[in-house]
């Protein structure tokens, strides 16, 4: 199963389930109950993606997807403020496409890009915003270059506009904060 991780990705919502749901509850109801700390969550996650070789990045946004939007939100952000911006970047697109693949609504994943802006270290930004970009792209020449491209094209670029368009407000709202200080 985990050599699987490293190699295939669920096609669809039921594989996702399969795959990754009942590792996703365990880490939610530990996290949850308050037996596993944040950092005990961030480092387990770590710990099971890289072992024994490193997942996929679209099955690290499936556990993150379905260990909830909190322990996303953690892992990720924490990813941020380590200035992993690349990883960081690549996850977002991951869940991006997660996301489109399962027909689950954006709004989640708006929030957490915006939160991981603003978790980013201020001299970390434009190479995060940078990376974004980029992972984006390779997502889309990926699809192209497999002939999945179909339906999933428009749903991708739609996200992406929805990324882009709350991130502008992030910085919108950030430049106003620090020009009135």
């Amino acid at each position: 199963m985990w050599r699987t991780m490293c190699e295939n990705t669920a096609a669809d919502s039921q594989q996702l389930s399969a795959c990754f749901g009942e590792l996703g509850s365990v880490l939610s109801n530990m996290f949850h109950s308050g037996l596993w700390t944040p950092d005990d969550i961030i480092n387990i996650i770590d710990q099971i993606t890289i072992t024994p070789e490193d997942w996929l990045a679209e099955n690290v946004a499936c556990l993150l997807h379905t260990s909830g939007p909190e322990i996303a939100l953690l892992s990720v952000t924490n990813k941020a403020r380590s200035g992993k911006t690349a990883e960081v970047a690549v996850t977002l697109t991951s869940l991006c496409l997660v996301q489109v693949k399962i027909r689950a609504k954006l709004t989640e994943l708006i929030n957490l890009v915006s939160a991981t802006f603003q978790a980013t270290k201020e001299k970390d930004r434009t190479a995060f915003l940078d990376q974004l970009a980029r992972s984006f792209q390779d997502v889309i020449v990926d699809l192209y270059e497999t002939d999945e491209l179909g339906e999933l094209i428009n749903f991708v670029l739609f996200c992406f506009n929805r990324v882009c368009i709350s991130l502008y407000k992030v910085y919108l709202v950030t430049l106003k904060a620090y020009l009135l200080y």
